[in-house]
C-alpha cells in the first residue's frame, strides 16, 4: 500500500470516528476532489458491520460501476462484511469488473487479491462462487492476462482441476488462442501440484494430447515442457521425478507406433537428465525397432550452452551417447548402433576442431 493510500484511509477512518457515519458520507459524496472515488471506497471499507444496510450496498455497487480502473481497491476481504445483506456480493462485484475489463483490461488488475491465497476471500472462494465456476474461471484467465506470473504455486489452478479435470484443456486452448506458438517460456507456473494429485496421469494425458494437437509435433520448444520443469523440496522431488518418468514410459508403451507423437514426446525426453534418458530410449526400441522411425527422434537437447571452451560440453555428449551403445546389441538394432556410433565420431571430430580453435585463440 502506498503512503498516500494509507494516508487518506487513515483520514477517512478518523473522520468516521469524529463526525459519524452519515456526516462522513455526505462530506465525501459531495466533495469535488480527484480522489473522491478512492475516498468513498475507504468509507465502505471502514464502515462498521452493524451500519451496513441495503442502501449502503447499492451505493457500493454504483461506485464500482462508476470508478476508473486506478480507483478500484485491491482489498476484497472487506466485502465479507456485506454478505449479511447480500450473500452473492463478491460474485456480483466480480461480474461488474469483468464487464468493465472488456472495455479496459486495466480493471482486471484489481482482481489480484481475489486469487491471493493469503486473503480471506480466497480461502473460501468455492463458497463465494458456488454455482458460478464458469464465471470464476473466466475471471481467473482474465486476471492472468494482466499478471503473467499470477498463481505461481498453482493453488487456484489446482482448485479448478478439482472441479473439472478438463480445465487443463481449457487452459491450454486459452494459451494458444492468445498466440500461435506457445513455448515453455510463456508460462512460469510451478506445476508440481499436478504431479502430487492422484489423477495426475489423466490430467497429463489430456495436456499431452491437446498440446500435440495444437503444435502438430513440430515445435522444438514445446509448451509441454513447462509441466516437467517443476520445482519442489527434496522430500517431494523423488516422488515427482518417479511419476514423471512412469508417465513418459506409459506414453511410449501406448503410442510407440505413432511416429509423430513419439517425436513430440522425445522432444521432451531429450531435455531430461543423462541418467533418465537411456531407459526410455531402450523401452521405445524394444517396442519399435524400425530404424527410420528411430532416427526421427531427438536424443539430445536441441540447444546447448557453455562457457569458455566447448570441448567439455561435447565430451559430455559423447559420454552420454556411449551409454546407449549397449542398448543396441542385437541384430535387429544393428542399424541403430551404427547410427549412434556415427554421431559419436562426428562429435569427436568436432572436439578436435574445437581444441585447435582453443589453441589458436589461446
Amino acid at each position: 500500500m502506498s503512503f498516500s493510500k494509507y494516508h487518506h484511509q487513515l483520514l477517512v477512518k478518523n473522520l468516521i470516528e469524529v463526525s459519524g457515519i452519515e456526516e462522513t458520507y455526505l462530506i465525501l459524496a459531495e466533495a469535488n476532489h480527484q480522489n473522491k472515488h478512492e475516498w468513498l471506497f475507504d468509507f465502505y471499507e471502514h464502515l462498521p458491520k452493524s451500519k451496513i444496510s441495503p442502501e449502503r450496498l447499492d451505493q457500493l455497487y454504483y461506485l464500482y460501476n462508476s470508478a476508473e480502473s486506478r480507483e478500484l481497491p485491491n482489498n476484497w476481504d472487506y466485502l465479507l462484511n456485506y454478505q449479511a445483506i447480500e450473500s452473492e456480493v463478491i460474485s456480483k462485484i466480480t461480474e461488474i469488473i469483468v464487464i468493465k475489463s472488456k472495455v479496459n483490461i486495466n480493471y482486471a488488475t484489481s482482481l489480484f487479491n481475489l486469487f491471493n491465497h493469503f486473503s480471506e476471500v480466497n480461502k473460501e472462494i468455492a463458497i463465494h462462487f458456488a454455482g458460478k465456476t464458469g464465471l470464476l474461471k473466466q475471471v481467473y484467465l482474465l486476471w492472468l492476462n494482466t499478471y503473467q506470473n499470477g498463481d505461481h504455486d498453482g493453488s487456484n489452478f489446482d482448485y479448478f482441476l478439482d472441479q473439472d479435470s478438463n480445465f487443463i484443456v481449457e487452459y491450454i486452448d486459452w494459451m494458444y488462442k492468445k498466440k500461435k506458438w506457445v513455448s515453455r517460456h510463456d508460462d512460469h507456473r510451478n506445476y508440481s501440484f499436478i504431479w502430487k494429485r492422484d489423477d495426475y496421469h489423466e490430467i497429463m494425458i489430456k495436456a499431452a494430447e491437446r498440446i500435440f494437437q495444437h503444435e502438430k509435433g513440430d515445435y522444438p520448444y514445446s509448451f509441454f515442457h513447462v509441466f516437467f520443469g517443476v520445482k519442489e523440496e527434496n522430500h517431494e522431488l523423488q516422488k515427482i521425478t518417479s511419476r514423471k518418468k512412469e508417465f513418459l514410459m506409459q506414453l511410449i508403451e501406448d503410442r510407440y507406433s505413432n511416429v509423430k507423437f513419439m517425436r513430440f514426446v522425445f522432444g521432451l525426453i531429450s531435455i531430461l537428465s543423462e541418467d533418465d534418458r537411456p531407459s526410455l530410449i531402450s523401452r521405445y526400441t524394444c517396442l519399435n525397432n524400425n530404424f527410420e522411425d528411430f532416427e526421427q527422434l531427438s536424443l539430445e537437447p536441441s540447444s546447448r550452452s557453455w562457457s569458455g571452451s566447448a570441448v567439455p560440453m561435447h565430451q559430455r555428449r559423447v559420454d552420454f551417447l556411449q551409454t546407449l551403445i549397449p542398448l543396441f546389441n542385437t541384430v535387429s538394432l544393428l542399424e541403430h548402433k551404427h547410427y549412434i556410433e556415427q554421431k559419436i565420431k562426428n562429435i569427436r571430430d568436432e572436439i578436435e576442431r574445437e581444441k585447435k580453435r582453443d589453441f589458436m585463440d589461446g
